[in-house]
């Protein structure tokens, strides 16, 4: 009789967590062979500075977590700023996009995973 040992995985997490806007929900179709699968994606527009004059960061974001998809799911297509949901949420596996603007200048997009997204109003 063998026994067999599995050592721990290990790795590192970034996570962020604020509170700001859900825009532009959508489902993004996939390309590719038998297992690819649509995905739901939306835009975090995260409040920044002070209370009373906030600036907006824009993280375009793959919704990973069940209850952030049950939550966004039903804003896809509505795109009227009164009904935009102001959330509490935490984002994971942050990366940077880079890519050229069609006038040729360089820009870069910030891109996660919503893990998790609490409605604070509508």
């Amino acid at each position: 009789m063998t026994s067999t040992t599995s050592s721990p995985k290990s790795y590192f997490d970034i996570h962020t967590s604020g509170i700001g806007y859900i825009q532009r929900v959508r489902e993004v179709p996939v390309k590719g062979g038998r297992k690819a699968t649509s995905f739901l994606a939306c835009t975090v527009a995260a409040l920044v500075g002070p209370a009373q004059n906030p600036t907006r960061r824009y993280f375009d974001v793959r919704v990973s977590g069940a209850e952030a998809k049950q939550l966004v799911q039903p804003y896809i297509g509505i795109d009227d700023p009164q009904q935009r949901p102001l959330v509490r949420f935490r984002l994971g596996d942050l990366w940077v996009d880079p890519f050229r603007r069609p006038s040729g200048d360089p820009a870069a997009s910030m891109k996660a995973r919503l893990l998790k997204a609490e409605l604070l109003e509508r």
